[in-house]
């Protein structure tokens, strides 16, 4: 029955029809036309959506670090105000000394968060990288 609908049987099995010799794939000039017209702009948009894709990467990388570098410099700024307010408790009284060991505190809980954005950060940087090596795998 596929035979017959596939157009190599007439009508019954007693008109076979040779199959037809394949012939080398040639391109049509048209396409080759439509190719090389196409190119001028095809070309500059392929570029230009790998460049942007690699700086939005290479955006949410810089974004990634500084929160780290802002957590860590926000951690020591706070134990340092800390260290100063403590000192301060004796020097300058009750009210400069609490002051500054409440900015101290503020300072190294805004430092924990960001240290913690950070982690958070590099972690799904890492899940990514794993779920693009399995996808390359399965698919290869």
């Amino acid at each position: 029955m596929r035979a017959i609908t596939d157009g190599r049987m007439e009508s019954g099995p007693w008109q076979v029809r040779e199959e037809p010799v394949p012939q080398s794939r040639r391109w049509p000039v048209w396409l080759i036309v439509l190719a090389l017209c196409g190119a001028p702009i095809a070309i500059p948009l392929a570029v230009g959506g790998v460049a942007l894709i690699g700086g939005l990467l290479l955006c949410l990388l810089t974004l990634i670090a500084g929160a780290g570098v802002a957590g860590v410099l926000s951690v020591g700024a706070g134990a340092v105000a800390s260290v100063v307010g403590f000192a301060g408790l004796f020097v300058h009284g009750l009210s400069w000394g609490l002051h500054y060991m409440a900015g101290g505190a503020v300072s190294s809980l805004f430092g924990f968060l960001m240290l913690a954005l950070f982690a958070g950060g590099v972690f799904l940087c890492y899940r990514t990288v794993v779920w693009l090596l399995r996808r390359r795998d399965s698919v290869m």
